[in-house]
């Protein structure tokens, strides 16, 4: 789970996918479908995710990353700043599959 609080909107409406990346994993996309135009304006994003890895990177570091981009071409922008804390809560389990 990754929350993204004060996630800044600017320059228009913002039409954006993000999801979450854990190695070469990557999560499902969480859509940003913000229509309130020019106005600076900020949200709080949460990114949720059951993200399966492979066993031969068990025990291993792998990198957490967001990834996001914009699907209209005309899109606002998207950016973070002081203002914005990003909290990651990562938790592993084990079962058969």
């Amino acid at each position: 789970m990754v929350t993204i609080a004060g996630l800044r909107m600017s320059g228009g409406d913002v039409w954006a996918r993000m999801q979450t990346v854990l190695g070469n994993e990557l999560g499902q996309d969480t859509w940003i479908d913000d229509d309130q135009g020019n106005v600076a304006r900020r949200q709080t994003v949460v990114l949720g995710d059951t993200i399966k890895i492979n066993a031969n990177i068990r025990g291993t570091l792998q990198p957490l990353s967001i990834q996001t981009y914009m699907y209209k071409a005309y899109s606002g922008d998207l950016s973070v700043n002081s203002g914005t804390s990003i909290y990651a809560d990562v938790e592993f389990t084990e079962g058969l599959t």
